[in-house]
């Protein structure tokens, strides 16, 4: 499904700004609309719980997915599952792409996984992978 229209939340710390520019690039860049944008500005009801103020908060005309622009991590994961729409959630929570995942099956990825487990007796994660990979890369040099 093409997720064009979209919702854009974001903070007003630097962090989340910068972030914010590059969601805007990245939205204009590959043709899609924002149809609202909101800014977290942190003025809720403290009787509430998340549950009760993020559905609220994210009011907005019909949108296909929710992206976030949470770099300080203050609220963004309190949004997935908690939409006035039931749509995705992408950006610094929610959704994200990912160099690694313990499912990954191909190109060695099993018994790489199974070595890694069994010496560490975990699953291997994405930072795993990064940190791997830059020994890998400075012991070449």
């Amino acid at each position: 499904r093409k997720l064009s229209k979209i919702f854009l939340v974001s903070g007003s710390h630097d962090p989340d700004n910068d972030y914010l520019d590059a969601a805007r690039a990245s939205i204009a860049k590959f043709g899609h609309r924002i149809v609202s944008e909101k800014l977290w500005n942190f003025e809720t009801d403290l009787r509430r719980s998340a549950s009760k103020e993020m559905p609220l908060f994210t009011q907005a005309s019909d949108y296909d997915v929710v992206w976030v622009a949470d770099a300080s991590m203050l609220f963004g994961q309190h949004l997935p599952f908690n939409t006035w729409l039931p749509r995705p959630v992408i950006g610094t929570h929610g959704l994200r792409s990912n160099g690694w995942h313990s499912t990954i099956e191909q190109w060695g990825a099993i018994q790489l996984q199974n070595r890694f487990r069994k010496k560490y007796n975990r699953y291997m994660s994405s930072k795993d992978l990064q940190h791997g990979q830059r020994c890998v890369l400075s012991a070449r040099q």
